[in-house]
């Protein structure tokens, strides 16, 4: 999913939450927009670069890292975007109402990324779990 429509739809999101949630309405534009920093993340690890703007267009051109994680095993890791992270804030929202609406940005980001995904059949190419990760890691 493009940057600017998870923008868009964060902060249209968290405009409307303000008048309920006050200033913790920024917690939804926290979970439904910034959680992509995991793509900034993956794009220094593998590529060693600082550079903003490639790390953007290296993930935006999903042909191109197709190709290129398609030579491993390894489908890509972004850390914000696996189902322990979800779970984990899931279970704090039960003692904060941040992480309450985190959760619910994070729920509205990963239905748009499922399915844009599903739409590009490139639903392999994201690891869904840390764990399941983490042994593939080991296995090959």
């Amino acid at each position: 999913m493009r940057l600017l429509i998870h923008f868009l739809v964060s902060l249209i999101f968290m405009l409307i939450f303000i008048p309920i949630f006050g200033y913790l309405a920024i917690a939804f534009f926290i979970g439904g927009f910034l959680i992509d920093v995991d793509h900034y993340l993956w794009y220094f690890i593998k590529k060693r670069k600082l550079n903003l703007k490639e790390a953007y267009y290296y993930h935006r051109d999903k042909e191109y890292f197709t190709k290129e994680e398609s030579k491993s095993d390894l489908p890509l890791l972004h850390i914000f975007h696996v189902f322990e992270i979800w779970l984990i804030v899931f279970i704090l929202a039960f003692f904060h109402k941040f992480f309450l609406i985190i959760f619910l940005g994070l729920l509205v980001h990963v239905i748009m990324d499922i399915t844009e995904m599903v739409r590009t059949k490139a639903y392999k190419i994201r690891a869904i779990s840390l764990f399941y990760w983490i042994l593939k890691q080991f296995k090959g």
